[in-house]
Parts: structure tokens; C-alpha cells; sequence
């Protein structure tokens, strides 16, 4: 059964399924970063933060995702192997799961 609040993220890139997704952006030298502002969001404290990380992560597990700005750093630097993203807010982990996997079809819902 899969949970409606987490989403997973290998930094690996094997769920590359299609050519439509966020990796696809990647790969094309777009980095994605934080694209919500979020009350509490930890993008003021990576300076502080990331003195006390590890060289790298296995697995990072974010409980509160919020805007992801804390992710974002990680894999930009590629320190971790996996991420399992999550936050009590379904509707915020799905809007995460559309921006993972259709990126391009929701730029092109907006405009």
C-alpha cells in the first residue's frame, strides 16, 4: 500500500520511467530547487546545517518537507543515495508527486 504522505526519491535515478519527469530536467543541466515557500522552512539555516552533515547519506528521511529546501541542498550536492520526502499535508506531497513526475505538463498548465 502506498502512503499518500511520502514520496520516495532515489538519487540514482532507476524510477526513471519516462521522459517527462524530473530527472529528465536534470539531465538536461536544469537543477530544480525549492519552488514553495514554506512557514518554518529550514533555507535560512542550511549555512548552519550544513556544517553538521555527514560526508554522505545513505538514506535521508525528511518528515517535514514543507517547501524542501534542506532536500534540495542535498541533492544539488548529491549526499544522499535515497530520499523518503514526507509531511502530513497530502495535498503538499502530491503536488511534490506532480512536480517528481510532470514537470513539464504542469509548466504547461500554467501558462
Amino acid at each position: 500500500m502506498k502512503n499518500k504522505n511520502a514520496l520516495l526519491f532515489p538519487q540514482d535515478q532507476s524510477d526513471k520511467h519516462n521522459e517527462n519527469n524530473v530527472h529528465d530536467l536534470a539531465d538536461r543541466g536544469t537543477v530544480p530547487r525549492p519552488f514553495l515557500k514554506w512557514v518554518g522552512g529550514k533555507r535560512a539555516l542550511i549555512p548552519q546545517l550544513e556544517k553538521l552533515l555527514p560526508p554522505s547519506i545513505e538514506n535521508y528521511l525528511e518528515p517535514f518537507l514543507g517547501g524542501g529546501a534542506m532536500f534540495f541542498y542535498l541533492q544539488s550536492n548529491a549526499l544522499f543515495k535515497n530520499a523518503k520526502l514526507s509531511d502530513v499535508n497530502s495535498e503538499l506531497i502530491q503536488t511534490w508527486q506532480t512536480v517528481k513526475e510532470s514537470p513539464h505538463d504542469l509548466l504547461k498548465s500554467l501558462r
